[in-house]
C-alpha cells in the first residue's frame, strides 16, 4: 500500500500526524522526506533492515525539536510513541510486523510528565470573557459536550435538533476519531448563546472573513485563489481548528492562564475542555454516560458500556448545572427544579450580564474616539 492510501483515509487531523510521521521516518532512513521511497522499500521487506532502521528513527527523534519556534524544547515521550506507532501501522498494513520482543525494543519507555490542568468553572470563566463571539460559542460547545475540537468544527447546522431536550447534536461517523456515529448534548447556556448570540452573527461573521489576507495570499502565490462560496458552508462553526487555537491561546494569555510545562506545552489547551466535561458529568451524571458522550472506545468496556438514550438524557441532565459557567450552579439547579423565583434571579443575572457587556462596549468605544480627537 502507498503512503497516500494509507493516510486518506483517516481522520483529518490523525492524517496529518501519520504523514508528518512517515516523512520523518524517511528522513531518517533516506535523507530525504520524499515518500515515493517507502515504497521500493517494502517491496524489498527486509524485516531485518526495518528493524535495525525503526530502532535509527527512535535515536533520530530524540534528537528533534517540537516546532522550529521553540529550538530548545524536543519532542515529549508521547509525540514520539505517535510517531513510531503510524510507522509501525504502515507497516503491518504492508505485512511487516515484529515479535513481542522485537517491538520492546522499539517503544519508547520513558513517560511524559501529565501536568496538564481541566478547566473549573473560574478558569472557564477567566477564559470566556476574554473571547470574540465564535470563540465564546465554541468554548462553550466544547465545555457542555465533551467533543473532540476537530469533530466540533464540522458539525453543520443540520445535525442539530433543537426541539430535543437537552438539545442533540448527531456526530455523522466520517468526523469522529472513531469512525463511529453518536450523539451529544449541549447545556441550555450554550443553546441559548447560539441562538440569541451567534447564529445572528454567523454570517456577518463568514462575510468578514471571506476575503479576509485575500490580498497577501494573492501576493503570495501571484493568482488570485478563489474563496469558496460562504453560502454553501453549512457548519455550525465555519472556521478551522488553527483559527479556534489561535483565538483559545489569545483568551488563555489575556486572562493569565498561558502556563506552560518543562516542555513549553500549554498545561491549558482545548482538549482541557474534555477533561472539565469528564470531571462534571463523571461525577454528577454518571462515568458511563461521559465516557458514551465523549465517544472513548477501550476494548471490551466499550461492549458493555452502551447506556440508553433515555438514561444518557437521565445523567446529562443531573450534570447540566455543573456544565454550566455562565450563572451560579444553585441558581441553574433552582430553574430545573421549578422554583420561579430563582428563575427570576437568573433573568436578572443574564440582563445585567448583557448590561455589563455593552457598558464594556461603549467604553472601549470612548477611549478610541478620545485618541482620535488627541
Amino acid at each position: 500500500m502507498s503512503p497516500e492510501d494509507f493516510v486518506k483515509v483517516r481522520p483529518p487531523n490523525t492524517k496529518q500526524v501519520y504523514t508528518n510521521a512517515l516523512k520523518m521516518f524517511c528522513k531518517s532512513t533516506f535523507g530525504t522526506d520524499n515518500c515515493s521511497e517507502l515504497i521500493k522499500y517494502m517491496k524489498r521487506g527486509d524485516r531485518s533492515q526495518i528493524l535495525s532502521d525503526l530502532l535509527s528513527f527512535r535515536a533520530f527523534l530524540d534528537e528533534q525539536k517540537e516546532t522550529p519556534k521553540h529550538k530548545s524544547y524536543f519532542l515529549s515521550p508521547n509525540s514520539k510513541k505517535t510517531r513510531i506507532a503510524a510507522v509501525r501501522a504502515y507497516l503491518a498494513v504492508n505485512e511487516i510486523v515484529f515479535s513481542k520482543a522485537q517491538v520492546s525494543q522499539i517503544l519508547v519507555k520513558d513517560k511524559s510528565k501529565m501536568d496538564d490542568l481541566p478547566f473549573t468553572v473560574e478558569t472557564a470563566k477567566r477564559t470566556f470573557d476574554q473571547m470574540s463571539h465564535s470563540g465564546r460559542a465554541t468554548f462553550l460547545f466544547l465545555l457542555s459536550s465533551g467533543c473532540r475540537i476537530g469533530e466540533t468544527l464540522q458539525i453543520r447546522l443540520q445535525d442539530i435538533d433543537w426541539k430535543h431536550s437537552p438539545v442533540k447534536v448527531k456526530l455523522r461517523a466520517e468526523i469522529t476519531k472513531t469512525r463511529t456515529e453518536r450523539y451529544v448534548f449541549i447545556s441550555d447556556e450554550c443553546a441559548d448563546y447560539l441562538k440569541t448570540v451567534w447564529l445572528p452573527r454567523r454570517l456577518e461573521y463568514m462575510e468578514s472573513a471571506k476575503n479576509k489576507n485575500a490580498g497577501l495570499c494573492k501576493q503570495a502565490t501571484k493568482t488570485a485563489k478563489k474563496r469558496p462560496d460562504i453560502k454553501s458552508d453549512m457548519r455550525l462553526f465555519p472556521f478551522s481548528t488553527a483559527n479556534f487555537h489561535g483565538v483559545f491561546i489569545s483568551a488563555t494569555d489575556r486572562a493569565g492562564l498561558g502556563e506552560k510545562n518543562d516542555l513549553n506545552m500549554r498545561k491549558l489547551h482545548p482538549h482541557s475542555t474534555r477533561k472539565f466535561f469528564r470531571n462534571e458529568m463523571g461525577r454528577w451524571g454518571s462515568p458511563d454516560s461521559a465516557e458514551y458522550l465523549m465517544g472513548h472506545e477501550q476494548g471490551l468496556t466499550s461492549v458493555y458500556r452502551t447506556p440508553s438514550n433515555e438514561q444518557l438524557v437521565t445523567d446529562y441532565k443531573n450534570a447540566m448545572p455543573y456544565l454550566t459557567i455562565g450563572m451560579s450552579r444553585e441558581a441553574r439547579v433552582a430553574i430545573q427544579t421549578g422554583n420561579t423565583n430563582a428563575a427570576a434571579i437568573v433573568g436578572l443575572q443574564k440582563e445585567n450580564a448583557r448590561m455589563q457587556e455593552q457598558i464594556a462596549i461603549l467604553t472601549r468605544a470612548s477611549v478610541i474616539a478620545d485618541k482620535i480627537k488627541i
